[in-house]
């Protein structure tokens, strides 16, 4: 049933509480095991000028007036080797739309895994970031609700993996559980714009969050900061600007300089599930002082009803960016106007300001085996989630998509 997928990804999630803590605990020795996930998905609307992405850095989105197959049909494989209760490593790799307009397969999990006993868990490789409760699975399409993952919420942040460690600690608390989670490392996130160029931009990152796990109650707070490396494409801008002798132009490009770039992001979070029902809450807002990186609050409010094979569900997500575009005080004139672009340019591929809702229904027709359609109305104002090819770009739209995918494991 739905509710037994449920409990089985938290399982997962929580392999110390878990999982682990029970192999470790009853001394089995573990195996090779081998599997896999996938989703054959179909998408639809009619919107004119604008492709609807599920995150930034796919390379197109769905067109109006066609059936789009590519933006949210993906499969992976993963290979779990344990050779004892403590000692474990996992390979993941998922195939799916990229930033380049592949379908290359990519190494999404590569990493050990060591556990002490049912209170301490460390990993190590490359890892799931789970940034926004359940991030880690988001090519999951069977472990997810909803058809996609709200892009509003995790489409925004188009790394889901890192290059790093992590350290899990979890003591009980009379009937509850506290569990912290620790990390740090290295990701890469790829971008694409409206003229289709890949962008990667890397960066240092690390935090850590706390959970509180008290019936069917899941409780969340979390917080961690992005180091974003130098941009070099952005070098010829920034020199321009500092040139023109304009304080207002010189003072954005102080601010543009991803140099100097560290972004704060907080989350905070709670799940319920019990019984029939299921409903999530998470809310998030990512701060920086910068021009060039995300100024946003985010968050979602996602619930389904199981009534035994089907479950209807709806969700509600949005995007926010507080910080505008700010001009660079420069005249309008030819010798200035590639800088008044270029700024501007810059300053809008960070700007997303998009709101979703979602009406669907899920039907577990066979073990293993999830059908969806879904129904969502999406309202955007000059948001880089989608891909604007109107002219002029940008403004107010609002789409509706018509979404039907078949998710499975194995």
């Amino acid at each position: 049933s739905l509710n037994k997928a449920r409990y089985q990804w938290l399982a997962a999630v929580y392999a110390v509480l878990l999982s682990n803590a029970a192999g470790a605990s009853d001394g089995v020795e573990r195996r090779v095991t081998f599997g896999g996930f996938g989703t054959l998905a179909a998408l639809h609307h009619d919107t004119a000028g604008v492709e609807y992405r599920r995150s930034i850095n796919q390379s197109e989105g769905a067109r109006a007036g066609e059936l789009s197959f590519s933006t949210d049909t993906r499969a992976g494989v993963q290979l779990n080797a344990a050779w004892s209760p403590q000692w474990e490593a996992v390979v993941q790799a998922v195939t799916r739309l990229d930033a380049d307009g592949s379908w290359q397969p990519q190494l999404t999990r590569a990493f050990g895994r060591y556990t002490r006993d049912e209170s301490l868990e460390l990993r190590a490789g490359r890892l799931g970031w789970e940034i926004f409760p359940r991030a880690d699975s988001r090519d999951i399409g069977y472990s997810q609700l909803t058809i996609r993952p709200p892009p509003e919420v995790f489409g925004v942040v188009a790394s889901e993996s890192f290059d790093g460690a992590e350290l899990a600690l979890t003591r009980a608390l009379d009937d509850a559980l506290i569990a912290v989670q620790l990390y740090g490392g290295r990701a890469v996130h790829p971008f694409v714009a409206e003229d289709r160029h890949p962008i990667d931009i890397e960066a240092i990152v690390w935090g850590g969050h706390l959970d509180y796990l008290r019936g069917p109650w899941i409780l969340r707070l979390g917080t961690g900061v992005f180091e974003l490396d130098a941009v070099r494409s952005l070098e010829p801008l920034l020199a321009g600007l500092r040139a023109s002798g304009e304080p207002q132009a010189q003072a954005l490009a102080d601010d543009l300089d991803s140099r100097e770039r560290r972004t704060l992001f907080f989350v905070a979070g709670a799940t319920y599930d019990a019984g029939p029902l299921q409903a999530r809450l998470f809310l998030g807002r990512t701060e920086h002082s910068g021009a060039s990186s995300i100024n946003a609050h985010t968050g979602q409010l996602t619930g389904g009803y199981d009534l035994g094979q089907v479950t209807p569900y709806a969700s509600l997500a949005f995007v926010d960016s507080y910080d505008h575009v700010r001009p660079t005080g420069l005249p309008d004139s030819p010798a200035y106007a590639p800088l008044n672009a270029g700024a501007a340019a810059v300053q809008a591929a960070t700007q997303f300001n998009q709101t979703g809702v979602a009406l669907g229904l899920r039907w577990d027709f066979r073990p293993k085996r999830a059908l969806k359609f879904q129904i969502d109305r999406v309202w955007v104002e000059d948001s880089r989630l989608i891909l604007d090819y109107r002219s002029p770009p940008g403004g107010n739209a609002a789409l509706t998509l018509f979404g039907v995918a078949l998710d499975f494991v194995f």
